[in-house]
């Protein structure tokens, strides 16, 4: 019997914390946007003829100090910026049970402490408590920053209550890109066996594993889908409410395979005396992989964002009921769960549960490959390999989803089927 067991402690490197480059230094890197509508886009203030009436921005240095983004949006990193960790262990014990035969048992876990936060935490989100006030929020107020602002929503004599009412009123955003307030727990028990025989080997792992954390991957510009619906807090005021399933969590998983050397050509006990067809056909191996394993949770995320925090994201809500489907696959080809549990959330509005009853795992997943490789040896008696083209075989529940627009947008399927 062999027992292992190992720890391992890893700091992220510094170019997925974002703290480099033009973008974190904006009073040298400023664009200029078109102003699209000042009261909640009811109605359109600058139109496409005439996108920028008060001209283009200059990048303006620190001349006017700490003034210098005043009307705009900054992004930036804080003085008590800690760089993230990686925490990774396991424990394994490897026995063998007889002639050729060896099983394997693991516990193996991770834990992610100052992971880089979604795409960007918000300083300047509304506080929760000024939703009270509902439509007031929205209605046109005297700007005091009018005359000391040249372009954008700060540059109008009127702008929404909610934007004065907001921590730092002088700015329209203030964003932490990367900032290291995330976390992640993974756990899993791991199962192995083998048994090799004179001209074959089999082997069986099973994994079933959890994974929680309330942010996803850094690489946010390369990944869509699954990623859009948690690249961003439900409610910076409240980064609790994103604790749930990590959307790679697959927390049952099977693997068998299989290669077989089968019994043709030269020293072998079939067609050992053929010649040309006796080469053909010798030193052939058959080899077959076969995983299962359960569906990862869908991120979801409704049609538009009317929360009116300035911040955060919005999520359907939920009647309290498992969107789950039952029966046959092929009378839920149109439909992979129930989109009737969802609906959008009201106006002006935050939830105050978390994101668990917005994730939901997809049906399994099944997949075979095979493949067929032969071995001869040329005159230096060197082996060459040829491998004839892979076959795969999947097959996975249907995952076609049709959710109404009104209701809510579904952003992470993708088709296995």
């Amino acid at each position: 019997m062999v027992v292992r067991g190992g720890y391992g402690l890893f700091w992220l490197p510094a170019a997925i914390t974002e703290v480099t480059g033009d973008v974190r230094a904006p009073a040298w890197a400023i664009g200029t946007g078109m102003l699209g509508s000042i009261d909640g886009r009811l109605t359109p203030f600058h139109t496409l003829d005439n996108p920028f009436p008060n001209g283009i921005q200059n990048p303006r240095g620190s001349a006017a100090g700490l003034n210098t983004l005043v009307g705009q949006g900054g992004a930036a990193n804080l003085r008590e910026f800690r760089t993230g960790y990686m925490q990774q262990w396991n424990f394994d014990i490897q026995r063998e049970l007889g002639s050729g035969m060896v099983i394997e048992v693991a516990c193996a876990g991770s834990k992610g402490t100052g992971l880089p936060a979604q795409s960007g935490s918000q300083l300047n989100q509304l506080a929760d408590e000024h939703l009270a006030l509902g439509n007031r929020l929205q209605e046109l107020v005297r700007n005091p920053f009018a005359g000391s602002v040249q372009v954008g929503t700060l540059a109008q004599p009127t702008v929404q209550r909610e934007q004065l009412m907001r921590p730092y009123p002088q700015f329209t955003s203030l964003t932490l890109e990367g900032y290291p307030i995330g976390h992640s727990i993974y756990h899993s028990f791991q199962m192995q066996f083998n048994k090799r025989f004179s001209a074959s080997l089999i082997g069986v792992a099973y994994t079933a594993s959890k994974g929680i954390g309330n942010t996803e991957s850094r690489s946010d510009w390369l990944e869509g889908g699954a990623q859009n619906a948690s690249m961003r807090f439900l409610n910076n005021n409240n980064r609790a409410l994103d604790r749930s399933l990590n959307l790679f969590d697959n927390p049952q998983r099977l693997v068998v395979n299989y290669s077989i050397d089968l019994p043709f050509g030269k020293g072998q006990r079939f067609l050992r005396n053929l010649g040309a067809a006796g080469r053909a056909v010798s030193d052939l191996q058959f080899s077959e992989v076969y995983t299962a394993q359960s569906g990862t949770p869908l991120g979801l995320e409704a049609v538009n964002n009317v929360t009116g925090t300035f911040g955060g994201g919005s999520r359907p809500n939920n009647n309290g009921t498992s969107a789950r489907l039952t029966g046959r696959a092929h009378d839920r080809l149109l439909r992979c769960f129930d989109t009737g549990v969802f609906s959008q959330p009201p106006r002006l509005h935050l939830r105050h549960h978390g994101a668990d009853s917005t994730r939901y795992a997809p049906p399994r997943h099944q997949q075979h490959r095979l493949r067929t490789l032969q071995e001869q040896y040329v005159r230096q008696r060197r082996p060459l390999q040829r491998a004839a083209p892979r076959r795969v075989v999947q097959r996975s529940q249907p995952r076609a989803v049709r959710l109404p627009e009104h209701v809510v947008r579904q952003s992470a399927v993708r088709c296995d089927c």
